[in-house]
């Protein structure tokens, strides 16, 4: 089902799924999680032919799906171990990084971005130039399809590449993920990837195991929002909500989880005169209505899944694969769950295709919801 190949120097080596019986590797196993770098780890023996051809951050490891016609992994060797165990057997273990892992190769300048909105089609386009300007053709990789945007700006510097990436991606709340095209790599941004699948997760039918976990993430119960900072104070007083209690509480949150606090700085809600009070009761009203948008999206749990399943579509055309990013409808009545969730990770087994280990979610619970829901 796959073709594994090794490169090294320009020469290619098939290394598993051919006809000669040493062409095989052990213990494949590749593992995918959003905004991550794939990473790909297998064991190699000596009368395999690409034995001696393994080298750490030399060696190119591709593997192709050939029912999907596909490539499922590229990358390079990150790490080699030689092993002889204590039955005296001989042979490598490898962990291979996706091509995602050359943007950890460059450092970024001081870079600072404060448009407002920040708009990610105008800031990555020049990260990845100055990653391509210091890499050879092997490691460049090119602005794709690019969407999302985020507010309050961003600095920092002398940071590698892929996490600058990371870090405004996350303020925007996108995802990224390589695509190849005519020999050439791409990243794509976008708010979500995948699509939606008719094919269900269910008990009796392709479900081997469920696991349900359920994160307190920022339950808040009390939430001071503070403005833009008095230019006639001596210590740095900013603007608050009117009263004495200038927050913003759930009571019924408060006698679930008891006080926790949390604040937001809202730079941009100024009074046009400091000096006026209405000017101030004005600024404090719209820093009352910030606060509690945000605070009312603020996330308070999050629930993931990690399931065993069976990949049906290996023996039945009339399902579909069970890919990365896609969403599927994941059943079992005896835990009471029915939930349609993204697949966020994956660890496939090429030794066991048709059982990959699948992550699901994370479905957020915004703290109003919580409190709808009870």
């Amino acid at each position: 089902m796959y073709r594994i190949t090794a490169t090294l120097d320009g020469t290619d080596t098939v290394i598993h799924g051919r006809l000669d019986p040493n062409a095989q590797i052990g213990s494949g196993k590749l593992t995918e999680n959003v905004n991550t770098i794939p990473k790909f780890c297998f064991s190699i023996f000596p009368n395999n032919p690409g034995y001696s051809m393994i080298e750490s951050m030399k060696t190119l490891v591709e593997s192709y799906d050939r029912k999907n016609e596909e490539t499922l992994f590229k990358g390079r060797v990150y790490s080699v171990s030689d092993i002889m165990d204590a039955d005296g057997m001989v042979y490598k273990t490898v962990t291979c990084e996706g091509e995602l892992a050359y943007l950890c190769d460059t450092i970024q300048q001081s870079r600072k971005f404060d448009g407002q909105p920040c708009q990610l089609s105008e800031i990555v386009p020049g990260i990845l130039s100055t990653h391509n300007s210091k890499v050879d053709s092997a490691r460049k990789i090119y602005p794709g399809n690019i969407s999302g945007v985020f507010t309050g700006g961003y600095a920092n510097g002398y940071i590698s590449t892929f996490n600058m990436i990371t870090d405004v991606c996350d303020l925007a709340g996108c995802e990224f993920r390589l695509r190849t095209d005519n020999g050439n790599r791409y990243l794509d941004i976008a708010p979500t990837f995948g699509e939606h699948s008719d094919t269900e997760i269910a008990l009796s039918r392709n479900l081997r195991s469920l696991q349900k976990t359920v994160e307190a993430k920022d339950i808040v119960t009390r939430f001071y929002p503070v403005g833009a900072v008095n230019p006639s104070s001596t210590v740095g007083e900013r603007l608050r909500l009117a009263g004495s209690e200038p927050y913003i509480e759930n009571t019924t949150l408060k006698n679930l989880y008891g006080i926790v606090e949390a604040s937001k700085i809202y730079d941009d809600i100024a009074p046009t005169d400091w000096s006026s009070g209405g000017a101030i009761g004005e600024a404090q009203s719209r820093l009352y209505a910030a606060g509690l948008k945000d605070y009312n999206q603020m996330i308070g749990l999050l629930t993931s899944f990690t399931v065993n399943a069976l990949d049906l579509s290996l023996i039945n055309g009339d399902y579909d694969d069970l890919r990365m990013y896609n969403t599927y409808r994941v059943i079992t009545r005896l835990q009471g769950i029915d939930d349609e969730v993204r697949v966020t990770g994956r660890v496939l087994s090429l030794d066991d295709p048709q059982n990959p280990q699948l992550t699901f979610g994370v479905k957020p619970q915004t703290l109003t919801s919580m409190i709808a829901g009870r």
